[in-house]
């Protein structure tokens, strides 16, 4: 392989003064074009392009108004089951079992999108409705999987806890608000149940349009395109593993990364427990307003204990930012998890608060204190092993959000299957208390320091920071 350098202008792309690439004499800022070129074979060349520093097109240089629009629409995808039949018990499970899988296998296919709300609306018959829910779950988990990895692009480490704490709001405060709404949808007999699916399927759609018109192409087969010259490469396209490969690399990786790194284990665990319980939570609360003689529109305001918990969980992160940037430079990834360890204590709290207070002769204020408890608990728990996670694995951060989001999803898939027979044998109260998780404390600079793993990563990291300083 021959490395020999050529001007932009001797391939007939002419720089401008702001560095940027003149193509038909009009500016492009999609790519700065780099001066290196390498001669692959015999006549071929490769034009690599990257991104200048000041580029405003390199994600990281994006205006505050573009990353943040771009923030939103992510966390706008973020959906929630609504559970407004009887046959949701096992759709929910089917749901989270193709949630937790399907990333695995599609993580290298994650530009394609799927919508099946249309067909669960229309389908007659049981087992159609459960492979269409399969579905809903396996593709619509692509959106979630993406959001790290986009929100990563396009934010600084220090400007992180923000951007994600809005998606995880997304994500909790709809789990709440699509019951909510679909009580009065299913309640009225114009509309019933299939009206449900109807609406997710036109938000969904609308959303996906929004997406297609302002989040635009910032790679080099944009440049390809408007040039017509196949030379121009990034080089994270020649690094770039065949389908096979990435497809193994997705189903090995984060398996290998929940048995090996005891970082993800602990953190998978704990998020797993409060992941199912949540899912319990939303098969139980029917059977607490069924002790209260409530009617399917008043069972949906109680689901809205479950928002309140995530907006509280929401207004709770701004302290847990100022924390982290307060403490990371001497605490590291662990000034992530202030906020945390006081939802450790919380999580149960709430959870005996739920448990002890869900009788007829006890006002509903009871349940409602502690579910909005629990959810600010297991928001807060959501948002700190993402954030995490992230920051300990860096470039493998997507697999080690694999593993756990596989671990919380098969707690998610099998919590509601056994969520019935238990309220009928063993009683309300023994039955939430019986499926309380084990409170984990963190100890992550202590388990840190026994992963080679991820000790390897943050020295690479280490490295590649001093290189960025000394070009500046």
């Amino acid at each position: 392989m021959q490395h020999k350098s050529h001007s932009c202008e001797s391939i007939r792309i002419k720089k401008s003064k702001n560095e940027h690439i003149l193509i038909d004499n009009q500016p492009s800022y999609l790519y700065s074009c780099s001066t290196n070129t390498i001669n692959q074979k015999e006549g071929e060349e490769v034009i690599w392009v990257e991104f200048q520093k000041d580029d405003p097109e390199n994600p990281f240089n994006f205006s505050k108004h573009r990353k943040w629009l771009t923030t939103i629409l992510m966390a706008a995808t973020a959906g929630a089951y609504v559970p407004g039949i009887t046959i949701s018990l096992l759709g929910v499970s089917i749901y989270a079992l193709g949630f937790g899988i399907t990333p695995l296998i599609l993580a290298p296919f994650s530009e394609v999108f799927g919508l099946f709300f249309v067909g669960t609306g229309l389908v007659n018959n049981m087992t159609g409705m459960l492979i269409l829910r399969f579905l809903q779950g396996g593709f619509g988990s692509t959106g979630s999987t993406m959001v790290g990895g986009t929100i990563a692009d396009i934010w600084a480490t220090s400007e992180r806890g923000l951007p994600m704490s809005l998606f995880s709001v997304g994500a909790i405060f709809g789990t709440g608000f699509g019951p909510f709404w679909a009580g009065f949808v299913a309640g009225n007999p114009k509309l019933e149940w299939r009206w449900i699916q109807y609406i997710q399927a036109i938000y969904t759609g609308a959303i996906f349009i929004i997406l297609l018109i302002f989040l635009k192409e910032t790679r080099a087969i944009r440049l390809r395109k408007e040039t017509g010259d196949k030379r121009f490469r990034a080089k994270a396209e020649e690094e770039r593993a065949s389908i096979p490969i990435l497809i193994k690399n997705s189903l090995t990786r984060p398996a290998w990364m929940l048995f090996s790194e005891p970082i993800v284990f602990v953190f998978s665990l704990w998020i797993s427990f409060c992941w199912g319980m949540m899912y319990c939570l939303l098969e139980s609360i029917g059977f607490i307003t069924e002790l209260h003689n409530y009617t399917p529109d008043q069972t949906g305001l109680v689901f809205l204990t479950i928002c309140a918990g995530a907006l509280i969980g929401f207004a709770c992160n701004f302290y847990q930012d100022r924390l982290y940037l307060k403490n990371f430079e001497k605490r590291g990834p662990e000034a992530r998890l202030y906020a945390a360890c006081a939802a450790a204590i919380l999580f149960p709290i709430g959870c005996f608060i739920y448990a002890w207070t869900s009788y007829p002769d006890v006002s509903i204020a009871g349940p409602v204190v502690g579910i909005t408890a629990l959810m600010t608990a297991v928001y807060t728990i959501y948002l700190a092993v993402f954030n995490y996670l992230a920051d300990a694995y860096l470039v493998y951060a997507s697999s080690a959000l694999a593993a756990q989001s596989f671990a919380r999803n098969m707690f998610g898939f099998a919590f509601p299957l056994f969520v019935t027979p238990m309220y009928h044998n063993l009683g309300y109260t023994w039955a939430i208390l019986g499926v309380v998780p084990f409170i984990l404390f963190f100890y992550g600079h202590k388990i840190r320091a026994k992963s080679k793993f991820s000790l390897e990563l943050q020295r690479l990291h280490e490295e590649q920071q001093k290189r960025l300083n000394q070009q500046k």
